[in-house]
């Protein structure tokens, strides 16, 4: 095991073989780390660094609060009828088969969500699943019961991650 060092944090990682050619995140700041494999299938680690994005921008506590207040003004007919047709849950099934459907299927935004200009992913950056982003969606209740607290974690998350992101594995970055 070689070990490399976070060129954000310079924290010390250590690093199996599996590791060269792929995407880690620094156990310490969280930073996104590509472990370059120089030469094809060699593990020569003398060569091995840390190649840091610097496009990927994550999107903040605000305007994912901006986002969050359009996507209100955007469901609240359609929340409304289906509360007064199933009481206490057809809201929430609304709410979740929309944002399920839109950031699984319209590129990682809801409607909200293109108009700020940002987008969920996954941890690969990938779009995400339609599992996924309906167990993000519906982890987001967990967020709201302790008292809001769960979205309030983006404020002060190095990778701007709310409680849902963190059980959902998913970011929030600005659309490019």
């Amino acid at each position: 095991m070689n070990q490399i060092a976070c060129p954000h944090c310079t924290r010390q990682i250590r690093l199996r073989d599996q590791y060269l050619g792929r995407t880690i995140y620094c156990p310490r700041c969280g930073r996104q780390l590509g472990i370059a494999n120089p030469s094809g299938a060699s593990t020569n680690w003398s060569a091995a660094y840390a190649i840091v994005d610097p496009s990927v921008h994550y999107a903040g506590f605000w305007i994912r609060t901006i986002a969050m207040l359009i996507d209100f003004f955007v469901l609240i007919i359609p929340v409304t009828y289906a509360t007064a047709i199933i009481p206490g849950l057809g809201g929430w099934i609304v709410y979740i088969v929309y944002k399920g459907f839109c950031i699984s299927g319209w590129n990682g935004q809801t409607v909200g969500k293109k108009a700020c200009g940002i987008r969920v992913v996954d941890r690969n950056f990938s779009n995400c699943s339609i599992g996924r982003a309906i167990g993000r969606t519906a982890s987001e209740f967990i967020s709201s019961l302790i008292i809001g607290i769960g979205y309030l974690m983006a404020g002060f998350d190095s990778r701007k991650q709310a409680l849902h992101d963190r059980i959902a594995e998913t970011l929030h970055i600005y659309a490019r």
